[in-house]
């Protein structure tokens, strides 16, 4: 996932960039330290 916007934090990220991410991620139930478990057919 790649963002853009001109505001950039000391970093040098994007500040908006980083809260749609948050929310997206929030939102779709994701996370990089929680993985759903594979329950499909073997």
């Amino acid at each position: 996932l790649g963002t853009f916007a001109p505001l950039l934090d000391s970093a040098g990220n994007s500040i908006k960039g980083q809260l749609v991410a948050k929310f997206l991620a929030q939102r779709m139930g994701l996370s990089l330290f929680i993985s759903k478990p594979d329950t499909g057919p073997r």
